[in-house]
């Protein structure tokens, strides 16, 4: 999300390396501690269980949902540029947080907030062609009360995460698309909540 915002800002297409199909699954927090709950609670001490949510989710699922969001085109770099990256992963990871923690820090800045744990800065590890994907679905499977709340990713549920981020004061109102949620346009937007 951080990315995003910094493309947004500068009015720029955010492209990721490798393709829509790479695999990066995710898991809501309130699911995080309804599980922590239910194994300290209700399951056999030792057992262990991954958690994901039931989305299936790849880069391009999310790319799509963030370039809603943030109202910015969204693509891939390809795989001949993804395959010379792998070459250099470290210089290409040292590239993009030159490019993106500048960015995120004046965005932050520019907006007062002064203190944030959300950050676009990506180690080389996770830039590697590597599904991040687990299948979390034994813990509903093993007798207990567990089910996940949010099964499933959505565009209102990153939502619900950036709007708890600016309300907290982690992150800035000001990248979020208002014609997400209305008709307005993006004229409108930029004419009544100038960034």
């Amino acid at each position: 999300m951080s990315c995003a915002a910094v493309y947004q800002m500068r009015r720029k297409k955010m492209r990721l390396l490798w393709s829509d199909k790479l695999k990066c699954n995710c898991v809501h927090v309130r699911d995080v501690v309804t599980a922590i709950w239910v194994a300290i609670t209700e399951l056999e001490p030792g057992t262990e269980y991954n958690l994901s949510d039931k989305t299936d989710l790849d880069q391009g699922k999310l790319n799509k949902m963030l370039g809603s969001i943030f109202g910015i085109s969204t693509g891939f770099l390809g795989m001949v540029i993804s395959n010379l990256a792998k070459v250099n992963l470290s210089g290409f990871a040292n590239a993009a947080n030159d490019e993106h923690v500048p960015g995120f820090t004046r965005l932050c800045q520019e907006h007062q907030i002064l203190n944030t744990p959300i950050s676009p800065y990506i180690d080389k590890e996770l830039l590697y062609n590597n599904h991040l994907s687990v299948d979390g679905s034994r813990i509903e499977k093993d007798p207990n009360s567990f089910k996940y709340e949010h099964p499933v990713i959505s565009e209102d549920l990153l939502m619900e995460c950036l709007n708890g981020f600016i309300e907290q004061k982690l992150f800035t109102s000001c990248c979020i698309i208002i014609q997400w949620h209305s008709n307005w346009t993006r004229a409108l937007m930029e004419e009544y909540f100038p960034c």
